[in-house]
């Protein structure tokens, strides 16, 4: 049960999917032949995180400009 809750699966380009088992230090990704292939998808995966997040907080900072816009606007119609 432990084991299989530290598995992580991930999808690789050809649509198959692979699991990365943590023990350790050591990460052995099954269906991956090559280790440079799983240091590329670990990568390409913790990437889009980070776009992710950069996504959401551009899009945060947006709505807050047009909401300040909004209110100003409103602020000028009132005088």
């Amino acid at each position: 049960m432990r084991e299989e809750s530290r598995r992580t699966k991930y999808k690789k380009n050809i649509g198959e999917e692979c699991t990365i088992k943590r023990s350790g230090n050591t990460r052995r990704i099954e269906g991956v032949r090559r280790i440079e292939e799983a240091r590329r998808i670990e990568a390409a995966k913790s990437i889009d995180t980070r776009r992710i997040q950069l996504e959401r907080k551009e899009r945060e900072r947006r709505e807050e400009l047009e909401r300040q816009e909004q209110e100003r606007m409103r602020k000028e119609r009132r005088e």
